[in-house]
Formats: structure tokens, sequence, C-alpha cells
């Protein structure tokens, strides 16, 4: 989706951001631009062409998104900087978005347009803070495109470009742990990405990680066989795992390879099998050497990632994540009192979070109290702008961050609260049929997370329907 800008060497001489890049001097719009009207038809009713030249700033797009620079492409769709007129006419303060494009002269362009039909229709499954939000899929005349949240910050490709040995480790540890949590969300929901490389890796300018472009995405179902999505699979040889180079449908433990094989790059600055594919790694017996950065448990579980033997790697990024980043309030349990661990574990096992934290907000390491601190910043805005979903997934972040945390708990509640009176709401209302609502109350059950008066809530509004 967006990436950055390469010199002619194909190397970037420093880390560029989504809006360097479309700041520069091949993508200033000013307000002395003409705006081109891009509708259904053109002003002398034929319809614009997909082999027409890329999408100048000042264009408008469905009278209402105005481009306003170029980020970059990828291998199906440009990506541009554009303006939402709506939102801005509503004052908005995030007016901003990336729009992607179909690439002009595709071979298959109706084959590609239901492509990018599904990876709309994915990512939109997918709300996570560490999955790009996709806002709506449409057409207008021969340009296909799709809306999406604006990026600020760097591709991980870039970033691996600059820092050749690597990035410094609690960077590396925190993307990774980022990529896990959005991959395990996304396998939870019966997903594989499919295609995980540091290209398709967005690091945010607050640290923050975004998976990219789950256009080739696979629906984990056996049931459900999408011809489209078969036609167009693809993937990146030297990120792909043994199974998937043989043709086996992608697999959870597919991901967690490619995930090992990002991660192991982010520590030490090379591919774990110098790019070479998983089948033939396997056959010349390749093994990655720990790299430095990387802790004994750290490595125990990456290493188990890279295994050839899908059965051998953890089942999903989620089992990943928690072998991989277990808790830091765990580890500073430990150092303050053993009780503090028993209390932690059980608050997880009964899903009923003690009356406080078990190590004071003060008492975390700098980092971690900056990253609880934005993320309940972020969860009350969301929260008072009526975005529960996100809201609910913000403070589940902190309350895996820091167990325990009395704002989170609240927030939480109330935000679950207010979820289920809406849902119930509306299936009284008979705007949400039976079938949606008991998927919308046991969505908001599968926060572990969640505290135990809204856990009740949630199942007593499950017994009502």
């Amino acid at each position: 989706m967006q990436e950055d800008d390469r010199s002619a060497s194909g190397r970037p001489t420093e880390p560029m951001s989504a809006a360097g890049a479309a700041d520069g001097a091949k993508t200033v719009a000013t307000d002395s631009v003409a705006p081109t009207e891009l509708a259904d038809q053109t002003p002398a009713g034929r319809p614009p062409s997909s082999d027409e030249t890329e999408l100048a700033p000042g264009t408008v797009i469905r009278e209402r998104f105005r481009i306003t620079g170029r980020l970059g492409s990828g291998g199906m769709g440009v990506v541009y900087r554009a303006t939402d007129l709506i939102k801005e006419e509503a004052r908005d303060f995030q007016t901003e978005i990336g729009l992607k494009v179909l690439k002009p002269g595709i071979a298959d362009a109706e084959l590609t347009f239901m492509a990018l039909q599904r990876e709309a229709r994915r990512a939109q499954q997918l709300a996570h803070p560490n999955i790009v939000t996709v806002y709506d899929f449409d057409r207008a005349g021969e340009v296909v495109f799709m809306t999406m949240e604006l990026l600020e910050g760097q591709p991980l490709d870039a970033l691996l470009d600059y820092h050749s040995e690597g990035l410094e480790a609690e960077r590396a540890r925190q993307v990774a742990a980022d990529l896990a949590r959005g991959l395990g969300y996304a396998h939870r929901q019966g997903i594989v990405h499919a295609d995980l490389k540091p290209e398709n890796v967005f690091v945010l300018d607050d640290g923050r990680a975004k998976i990219l472009d789950f256009g080739i995405a696979c629906a984990w179902q056996a049931h459900r066989v999408d011809l489209v999505e078969k036609a167009l699979r693809g993937f990146t040889p030297a990120y792909a795992s043994p199974q998937v180079l043989a043709g086996k449908s992608p697999q959870p433990t597919d991901d967690v390879y490619a995930l090992g094989c990002v991660v192991y790059q982010m520590f030490s600055g090379h591919h774990p099998f110098d790019h070479v594919d998983g089948a033939e790694a396997r056959r010349r017996k390749l093994r990655p050497a720990r790299p430095a950065a990387c802790r004994r448990a750290e490595w125990r579980v990456l290493s188990a990632a890279l295994d050839f033997d899908a059965a051998r790697r953890p089942a999903d990024a989620g089992q990943f994540l928690k072998r991989f980043s277990p808790s830091p309030v765990r580890y500073t349990a430990y150092a303050v009192a053993i009780a503090a661990v028993v209390a932690a574990a059980a608050w997880v096992w009964f899903y009923d979070p003690p009356q406080g934290p078990d190590v004071p907000l003060a008492e975390l390491p700098a980092e971690l109290r900056v990253r609880v601190s934005e993320n309940l910043a972020d969860a009350g805005a969301f929260a008072n702008q009526g975005d529960f979903n996100t809201a609910l997934q913000l403070y589940d972040m902190v309350l895996r961050d820091h167990a325990g945390n009395r704002e989170a708990v609240e927030g939480m509640n109330g935000a679950a609260a207010t979820a289920i009176d809406r849902i119930m709401a509306a299936h009284r209302a008979r705007q949400l049929d039976t079938a949606s609502a008991r998927a919308a109350l046991e969505a908001v059950l599968e926060y572990e997370s969640l505290p135990a008066a809204a856990r009740r809530s949630a199942r007593r509004a499950l017994d009502e329907l």
C-alpha cells in the first residue's frame, strides 16, 4: 500500500515518511491547481480510462476525494494522499486519507477489480490497531479505488535498508509484538495474510506498526473457496514456508513462518536464510544463528517459528506472541513479589481484574508507560466519538501491557456496556437480526481482558436473544 519512493539505486538515502513522500517536488498540491472532476462520466460523456495518466494533484473523485499527492505504489495499485471533502465540510479534525487506485494497464483489470473488492471487504473485517483501517471500496468509471487511513511513518523495508545491521533491539521487539497482535487477531477471524514481508509492514511515527495489504489473504475455512482469490493467490518466495511452496492452502502456521523471517531480519539486519525460499533452505539444511540482540527466551520461539515443519511452529500468531512477548508486568511483578505474579495469573484465568494494578504505572519501564498512556488517551477519544469497537481494542491492549489498570478497566466496562445496550436496542428495533446481534455480542466476549461485570452483561444479553 503506502510504500517509500526510492532513489535510482533502489535504496533510500534515509527513511522517508508517508507525508514526506507526498510533499516532494513531484507531488506538491497547491490551491492554484484546477481540480479535475472524476465521476462515473467525464463532462464529455466518456468514462475515464485506467490506461490514462496517473491522477494529478487536484483531481476530485466521486465529488468527494481530492488528490493532494502520490505516496507510492504496490503490486496492484498506486496510493495517493487525498482530502475527504465531506469531512472537511463537516470540520472533522482528520480529513486526510490514503486512496489506493488500481494501476493503469494492469493485465486483467476485471479480475483485479474483484480482488481489490476482496481486499476491502476483508480489511473491513479486521478492525485492529495493528492492521491498516480500510474505509470503503468504490469505482468511478474505470478508476477502481479503495479509501483507507493515512499512515505517517516509514515502510519497514525502508527502515531495514537504512539500518543494515537491524533495528535497535527494543524497537524490534515492539514491532514484532505489534505484528503478532495484528496477525493473531486476523487468525482468530479465520483469515491468513499469506504474504507477510517487510514491504507489507508500516511503522508509524509513534513507533506502532501496522500490517498492510490483505489483498491476497485467503479465507481460512475449507468450506469457503473463492475462485477469484485462488486465481490471484501469490506469495513472496523468501517469506513462504515449504508448505506454501508445495501448493498447500495457506494456514496460520505459514504466517508464523513469515513472521519469524521478518522478526529475525529486524534483529539481525538480514534474512534468516539469505532470501533462499523455505523449500530450498530445508533441502540445504540451513540453520540461522541466534542474533546477538535476541534474548534466549525470544530465540526459542523465533527458531520454532522458522522451523520447516509446520507442526513444530506456534499454532498461530497469538501463540507466538504469548511466548515471544509475555506481559511486561509479569516480569516486573517477579521483582516486586511472587504474590503479584499469582494475582496476575488469576486475573487472566478468571477474567476479573483486581481493584488496582499489581505494579503502579509509575514503576513500569518508560517506553511502556508512554505506550499505555497513549493508548488510554486514544481509547477515550474513540469512545467519546462512539467508536466502541476501536475503544475496546485499545483498552484491551492497555490491560495486556498493564494488568489491572484502573482507567482501562473502567473504560472497558463503560465501552462494553454502551456497545451491548446499542446492540440490544438495534435488535429490538429490528435493525439487527438475531444472528448478527449474537455475533456482535460474541465479539465483545472474545476480549480476554474483558472485566467480569461486562462479561456478565454480555452473557445475559446473549441469553435474552
